[in-house]
């Protein structure tokens, strides 16, 4: 790859991760499901949401603080394509930022084992329980429905995260190889 097309790749992918990120963060925060009260032990309507799962509180964790390092990380970018300068100069600096990089990677790569693995459990726990315990009942079926489609809303949230990881992986591959 030219040196000079460098910059502008890594800048394209920023972008693209933040918007990826702040779209993952938006499905999660907006879904919900409603338990009737006729079904709820409170006896009153319950609103679930994604902080009532610690494994999806962790992930909009996980996409708050992707969209944060984005912000930080675009403006650098940016600066580099128009200078046509290496941002940090400095090879303990180019370093300082690759290892930056590759530590969101894994923050990323947690985050989607947390929401993909927590969301097929309970998928799995859900379906089980509606075929053997609850069978034709309509109540039951609408919700059994509302929460499938809660988890499904939560596995594109978390791929819209694993999008952004591979990006992430790409920008740390040719930031590292650029450097040398």
């Amino acid at each position: 790859m030219a040196k000079k097309s460098v910059p502008i790749v890594i800048l394209i992918l920023r972008i693209l991760m933040f918007i990826l990120l702040l779209i993952s963060l938006v499905v999660l925060a907006t879904i919900k499901f409603t338990i009737p009260a006729d079904l709820s032990d409170t006896n009153q309507d319950t609103d679930v949401r994604f902080k009532d799962f610690y494994a999806y509180r962790y992930l909009l964790s996980v996409e708050v603080i992707g969209c944060a390092y984005m912000l930080l990380q675009i403006p650098f970018a940016a600066i580099s394509v128009a200078s046509g300068n290496k941002i940090g100069g400095s090879k303990l600096v180019s370093q300082f930022l690759i290892v930056t990089d590759i530590i969101v990677s894994l923050l990323f790569a947690s985050g989607v084992g947390a929401g993909f693995g927590y969301t097929v459990d309970e998928k799995h726990y859900v379906d089980a329980v509606a075929v053997k315990d609850v069978g034709n009942d309509p109540e039951y079926s609408k919700l059994h429905k509302d929460m499938d489609k809660f988890f499904d809303m939560a596995h594109i949230s978390t791929g819209f995260l694993l999008m952004a990881t591979v990006c992430m992986t790409v920008v740390t591959i040719v930031s590292a190889y650029s450097k040398k």
